[in-house]
Protein backbone atom coordinates (compact mmCIF):
# COMPACT_ATOMS: atom_id res chain seq x y z
CA UNK A 1 0.00 0.00 0.00
CA UNK A 2 1.63 3.21 -0.98
CA UNK A 3 1.95 6.14 1.64
CA UNK A 4 -1.09 8.77 1.92
CA UNK A 5 -0.29 12.07 0.12
CA UNK A 6 1.01 14.38 2.55
CA UNK A 7 -2.15 16.51 3.42
CA UNK A 8 -0.37 19.33 6.01
CA UNK A 9 2.92 21.70 5.93
CA UNK A 10 5.46 20.30 7.82
CA UNK A 11 7.56 22.47 9.83
CA UNK A 12 6.11 25.71 8.62
CA UNK A 13 7.88 28.10 10.35
CA UNK A 14 11.67 26.59 9.93
CA UNK A 15 11.50 26.22 13.84
CA UNK A 16 13.06 22.41 13.04
CA UNK A 17 15.83 23.44 10.45
CA UNK A 18 15.15 22.89 7.17
CA UNK A 19 13.34 19.79 7.84
CA UNK A 20 10.62 18.60 5.44
CA UNK A 21 11.40 20.88 3.11
CA UNK A 22 12.51 20.57 -0.45
CA UNK A 23 14.98 22.31 -2.96
CA UNK A 24 14.54 22.43 -6.84
CA UNK A 25 16.61 24.36 -8.67
CA UNK A 26 19.71 26.94 -7.21
CA UNK A 27 21.82 26.64 -4.30
CA UNK A 28 20.15 25.23 -1.19
CA UNK A 29 18.35 27.25 1.41
CA UNK A 30 20.37 28.11 4.80
CA UNK A 31 18.58 28.15 8.08
CA UNK A 32 18.87 32.23 9.50
CA UNK A 33 18.38 33.04 12.86
CA UNK A 34 16.02 36.49 11.56
CA UNK A 35 12.87 35.37 11.91
CA UNK A 36 9.47 36.60 11.03
CA UNK A 37 8.43 34.94 14.29
CA UNK A 38 9.63 32.18 15.95
CA UNK A 39 13.47 31.39 16.12
CA UNK A 40 14.50 30.57 12.75
CA UNK A 41 13.27 31.17 8.98
CA UNK A 42 14.82 30.03 5.30
CA UNK A 43 16.98 31.96 3.60
CA UNK A 44 18.39 31.69 -0.23
CA UNK A 45 20.77 33.67 -2.20
CA UNK A 46 21.33 34.56 -5.66
CA UNK A 47 24.87 33.07 -6.53
CA UNK A 48 25.17 33.93 -10.29
CA UNK A 49 23.15 35.48 -13.32
CA UNK A 50 25.73 33.86 -16.15
CA UNK A 51 24.12 32.69 -19.27
CA UNK A 52 20.64 32.91 -18.04
CA UNK A 53 17.97 33.72 -15.47
CA UNK A 54 18.59 32.80 -11.89
CA UNK A 55 15.62 30.60 -10.57
CA UNK A 56 15.60 28.80 -6.82
CA UNK A 57 12.44 27.39 -4.81
CA UNK A 58 12.39 25.58 -1.32
CA UNK A 59 9.08 23.12 -1.69
CA UNK A 60 6.76 20.93 -0.08
CA UNK A 61 4.02 18.84 -2.28
CA UNK A 62 0.83 18.33 -0.72
CA UNK A 63 -2.35 15.71 -1.85
CA UNK A 64 -4.78 17.30 -4.20
CA UNK A 65 -7.39 16.73 -6.32
CA UNK A 66 -8.88 18.41 -9.54
CA UNK A 67 -11.11 20.84 -8.65
CA UNK A 68 -10.10 21.34 -5.05
CA UNK A 69 -8.82 25.29 -4.50
CA UNK A 70 -5.72 25.78 -2.73
CA UNK A 71 -4.73 29.46 -0.65
CA UNK A 72 -1.40 29.96 0.37
CA UNK A 73 0.66 32.33 2.16
CA UNK A 74 4.37 33.43 3.42
CA UNK A 75 5.85 36.25 4.65
CA UNK A 76 8.96 36.80 3.00
CA UNK A 77 11.73 39.81 3.88
CA UNK A 78 13.94 41.09 0.38
CA UNK A 79 17.39 42.16 0.44
CA UNK A 80 17.98 43.04 -2.91
CA UNK A 81 20.24 46.79 -3.24
CA UNK A 82 19.24 49.73 -5.26
CA UNK A 83 19.14 49.19 -8.37
CA UNK A 84 18.80 44.73 -8.08
CA UNK A 85 16.08 43.27 -10.30
CA UNK A 86 16.10 40.27 -8.00
CA UNK A 87 12.88 39.12 -6.17
CA UNK A 88 11.16 36.61 -3.72
CA UNK A 89 7.64 35.33 -3.87
CA UNK A 90 5.36 32.49 -3.30
CA UNK A 91 4.37 30.17 -6.07
CA UNK A 92 1.75 27.53 -6.40
CA UNK A 93 2.20 24.73 -9.20
CA UNK A 94 0.21 21.97 -9.55
CA UNK A 95 1.00 18.29 -10.90
CA UNK A 96 -0.24 14.98 -12.21
CA UNK A 97 0.54 11.65 -10.84
CA UNK A 98 3.67 11.84 -12.82
CA UNK A 99 4.54 14.31 -10.88
CA UNK A 100 4.40 17.17 -14.00
CA UNK A 101 3.65 20.56 -13.36
CA UNK A 102 0.15 20.95 -15.44
CA UNK A 103 -1.56 24.48 -16.00
CA UNK A 104 -0.36 27.56 -14.95
CA UNK A 105 1.72 28.17 -11.84
CA UNK A 106 0.27 31.05 -9.66
CA UNK A 107 3.10 33.73 -8.49
CA UNK A 108 3.12 36.94 -6.63
CA UNK A 109 6.60 38.40 -5.54
CA UNK A 110 8.47 41.29 -3.84
CA UNK A 111 12.00 42.89 -4.65
CA UNK A 112 13.77 45.69 -3.18
CA UNK A 113 15.55 45.53 -0.25
CA UNK A 114 12.04 45.84 2.24
CA UNK A 115 11.13 44.67 5.62
CA UNK A 116 8.78 41.55 5.91
CA UNK A 117 6.09 40.95 3.61
CA UNK A 118 3.27 38.58 4.02
CA UNK A 119 2.67 37.10 0.18
CA UNK A 120 -0.62 35.21 -0.31
CA UNK A 121 -2.36 33.78 -3.23
CA UNK A 122 -6.18 32.84 -2.56
CA UNK A 123 -8.30 30.00 -3.80
CA UNK A 124 -6.28 28.87 -6.84
CA UNK A 125 -8.29 25.93 -8.33
CA UNK A 126 -6.48 22.50 -9.33
CA UNK A 127 -7.21 21.47 -12.98
CA UNK A 128 -8.34 17.99 -14.30
CA UNK A 129 -5.55 15.50 -13.61
CA UNK A 130 -4.00 16.96 -10.44
CA UNK A 131 -2.81 14.83 -7.89
CA UNK A 132 -0.20 17.19 -5.63
CA UNK A 133 0.04 20.65 -5.61
CA UNK A 134 3.97 22.40 -4.69
CA UNK A 135 3.90 24.80 -2.68
CA UNK A 136 7.18 26.91 -2.83
CA UNK A 137 9.14 30.51 -2.00
CA UNK A 138 11.09 31.33 -5.06
CA UNK A 139 13.81 33.66 -5.68
CA UNK A 140 14.64 35.05 -9.02
CA UNK A 141 17.07 37.09 -11.13
CA UNK A 142 17.51 38.19 -14.69
CA UNK A 143 19.93 36.98 -16.64
CA UNK A 144 23.17 39.35 -16.21
CA UNK A 145 21.62 41.06 -13.05
CA UNK A 146 24.99 41.11 -12.15
CA UNK A 147 23.44 43.67 -8.60
CA UNK A 148 21.48 40.72 -7.12
CA UNK A 149 24.06 38.18 -6.45
CA UNK A 150 25.15 37.00 -3.06
CA UNK A 151 21.94 39.00 -2.38
CA UNK A 152 17.92 37.40 -1.81
CA UNK A 153 15.02 36.71 0.43
CA UNK A 154 14.43 35.14 3.93
CA UNK A 155 10.46 32.92 4.01
CA UNK A 156 9.06 32.14 6.98
CA UNK A 157 5.09 30.80 8.47
CA UNK A 158 4.00 29.48 5.98
CA UNK A 159 0.43 28.73 5.28
CA UNK A 160 -1.64 26.50 3.21
CA UNK A 161 -4.88 25.24 2.65
CA UNK A 162 -6.53 22.63 0.24
CA UNK A 163 -10.12 22.47 0.13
Amino acid sequence: VPPLPQDHLLNPGFENGLHDWHELYGAPALLISQPHSGTYSAGKAVTGVGAQDYWSQIYQELGCQPAQQVTASVWVDPSFPSGAQGKGGLIIEFLNASGQVIGTPATVDVGGNGSWTQLSLANQVAPAGTAQVRVSGFLYAPMGDVASVNYGVLYDDFQVTVQ
